[in-house]
């Protein structure tokens, strides 16, 4: 006689690193500063600075490698690995979803003019998604 037994559990992905994690926290916290406020404010430029201080660490965190953000219908993929989505997360999956990018890559030589550049083209089309 078969024992009937428990289904192991699905596959859970696990949470990004710290140092991405931050990122994705910092860089939903920028995204929604430049929504209220706009691009120029105190408070935008605050954010951008510690966004982009979090994008260097997690730049670091990946010695000389690209980090590449992916989204696959609702899950996000961190250099190709599924990791769980919080709050933040999500957000940055809904804001590449809406933007019509399947991914995002990041690579050492980024510098903060560039990543300012970024989150200007961002702000400009949450502002005008028909752009």
């Amino acid at each position: 006689m078969r024992r009937l037994g428990r289904m192991a559990p699905a596959p859970t992905a696990p949470p990004p690193s710290t140092a991405v994690g931050k990122f994705l926290r910092s860089w939903n916290l920028l995204f929604k500063s430049t929504q209220m406020y706009g691009v120029e404010h105190t408070q935008t430029n605050s954010k951008s600075l510690e966004a982009w201080n979090a994008l260097s660490a997690a730049l670091k965190e990946r010695n000389g490698l690209d980090l590449e953000f992916a989204v696959a219908e609702t899950r996000l993929l961190v250099n190709g690995s599924p990791v769980k989505v919080g709050p933040a997360e999500q957000g940055f999956v809904r804001l590449l979803g809406e933007a019509d990018l399947a991914s995002i890559a990041f690579t050492p030589r980024a510098n903060p003019e560039s990543f300012l550049h970024l989150v200007r083209v961002f702000a400009e089309f949450a502002s005008d998604p028909g752009q």
